[in-house]
């Protein structure tokens, strides 16, 4: 119960006033990181408008994925489906010259 300290102060002040949102709901909000979505959701629940669950749904479709960003991968499957060429490039993002570049790479490589 002590993390329930961590609420933003006007949202303290109203949960003393009235018991209508289950302290859950408000644990479950503490782990939204933003301020301003979790007065949001505390009105909608607090207005009978969200559910528990859907409060859950909503959270949870809201988090933005933590960790290392996704790798490129370029792929190529020839149209007689012989063969599949994959290039994987170490950031998210690339452009076209970055694609020929890299195959160019290869090409060099493989006639020496």
């Amino acid at each position: 119960m002590l993390s329930l300290l961590k609420l933003p102060q006007d949202i303290k002040e109203s949960v003393r006033t009235s018991d209508t949102v289950p302290k859950s709901l408000l644990l479950l909000l503490l782990r939204h990181s933003n301020k301003i979505n979790i007065r949001d959701f505390y009105r909608q629940i607090k207005e009978g408008k969200l559910t528990v669950q859907e409060a859950k749904t909503e959270l949870k479709r809201s988090k933005t994925k933590k960790g290392r960003p996704k790798y490129y991968e370029y792929k190529f499957e020839s149209p007689g489906r012989d063969f599949i060429l994959k290039i994987k490039f170490r950031k998210p993002e690339v452009e076209q010259s970055e694609i020929t570049n890299a195959i160019h790479q290869v090409l060099n490589s493989l006639n020496k």
